[in-house]
């Protein structure tokens, strides 16, 4: 499995029209792709909880395999949600990691 994450920095345009409003819409655009989407196997957008951090919002998303992102990326559907969300969130930075085993990370 992939896991598919990306910092984001909110806007004033989205501090304006309220942060909870926004991360609520840009969460559901993104579960919307759920799918719809193949290899995507969830998504969710937060708020990033970390106080010493310069981004304000967490996206996170599971995928099949590494293969499935860049179609993801390119998709119609993609396209329309980075549109939607390009007047509230600045400054990406993007994280790809696989996990090995069907155990996960943690296991003993």
């Amino acid at each position: 499995m992939i896991r598919h994450m990306a910092l984001y920095t909110l806007t004033p345009k989205a501090r304006e029209e309220g942060i909870e409003r926004v991360i609520a819409k840009l969460d559901q655009s993104v579960k919307n792709m759920v799918g719809r989407v193949k290899g995507l196997r969830g998504a969710a957008v937060a708020l990033n909880l970390a106080e010493d951090s310069p981004h304000d919002l967490v996206f996170y998303s599971e995928f099949e395999h590494m293969e499935d992102i860049p179609p993801y990326l390119a998709s119609e559907i993609h396209r329309l949600h980075a549109e939607m969300a390009e007047g509230y969130v600045s400054n990406k930075e993007g994280i790809d990691m696989e996990e090995k085993g069907e155990a996960g990370f943690f296991s003993a």
